[in-house]
């Protein structure tokens, strides 16, 4: 987890920003607890924190009871993990503890979130769910035919103890087996489907990082600008189009207000300009084809698998002479 998480940190550190940035424009705040305090704790009160660092917890088993979304480890996969956790205590004392610890960690810090159950923020934490799930394979057969040393002893000489020994010790790597094939199929499936859903979903614009990739291919001396409402967050798909392009080029994100007819007007003509605005968005179309009479026909992502309702459409501006008229 430490290896994970420095680089973050360092280069937080660097940057000179704040260490708790992302939960001041996520959590809950400090005003969360004041008020439950204000006028003192009852039992309300204690039910509602329950409920907050309980649920993430909950959520390694269960869907949350208001939500038809797919749990994280579905059915009976579900009873193996608690195998592998109730395993993983029993050995506390030993390196096992970082995996429970690392899951502890997430929910708590999901419980101070305000979607402390949108499941995109456990994704730090698959990895030590996958290592109790197979915790829980390999010791569900043992407990259930159990092995002793007067066992192993009587397979030398008895055909029956010599065939149990054997399915013993096969059955957990056929369950391995099972159940790795049976989550593949999970994930792929249903799980994937309805995460790609709720992290596209959550911020209510259109995808982002389909600009970036469309972008790439732009001629030189072309500013970008992802034109919609709400306004697209800027940094994902500007840092991700500058690690594409060795930081040769980046983008800039408005709201449908921000560039108004004023700025369209007074946007210099030496240059390229790529706007990528919301294909149902018919009058600030028209209005980019008004100061920009040469501007291209539309063009559509060619990229597979983005829906119709998350993809920008491309309106290209060549560099020219055209001197836009004054607004009156």
């Amino acid at each position: 987890m430490l290896l994970l998480t420095a680089p973050v940190y360092y280069t937080i550190w660097a940057r000179g920003s704040a260490v708790t940035g992302r939960m001041d424009d996520s959590g809950i705040g400090s005003s969360y607890f004041s008020e439950l305090a204000a006028d003192g704790i009852g039992v309300q009160d204690l039910l509602d924190i329950g409920n907050r660092v309980g649920m993430p917890l909950i959520l390694y088993v269960a869907a949350p009871p208001w939500s038809e979304d797919p749990a994280m480890n579905p059915g009976w996969v579900a009873g193996l993990f608690l195998i592998g956790v109730a395993f993983l205590l029993w050995r506390i004392r030993t390196p096992a503890m970082l995996i429970l610890g690392w899951m502890l960690a997430t929910s708590l810090g999901n419980a101070l979130l305000r979607e402390s159950t949108s499941q995109f923020r456990y994704t730090v934490v698959w990895n030590t769910v996958i290592i109790a799930l197979a915790v829980g394979v390999r010791y569900l057969i043992p407990i259930l035919l159990p092995v002793g040393e007067r066992w192993i002893e009587r397979a030398r000489t008895q055909l029956f103890a010599r065939r149990t020994l054997q399915v013993g010790r096969a059955l957990p790597i056929a369950l391995a087996g099972i159940v790795g094939f049976a989550m593949a199929w999970y994930y792929f499936v249903p799980y994937l489907t309805f995460y790609n859903a709720e992290l596209r979903g959550t911020k209510g614009y259109r995808d982002g990082i389909d600009v970036a990739l469309r972008s790439v291919d732009l001629p030189p001396d072309t500013d970008i600008y992802l034109i919609g409402r709400p306004e697209h967050d800027q940094t994902v798909p500007s840092n991700f189009l500058a690690l594409l392009t060795n930081n040769a080029r980046g983008l800039s994100s408005n709201d449908t207000h921000e560039m108004g007819a004023n700025v369209l007007m007074r946007l210099p003509r030496d240059r390229n300009y790529a706007f990528f605005v919301e294909p149902d968005d018919t009058n600030y179309i028209n209005l980019i084809r008004r100061y920009f009479p040469n501007v291209e026909p539309p063009v559509y992502s060619t990229y597979p698998y983005i829906p119709p309702g998350e993809e920008y459409v491309l309106l290209f501006a060549p560099q020219s002479d055209y001197t836009p008229p004054v607004k009156k």
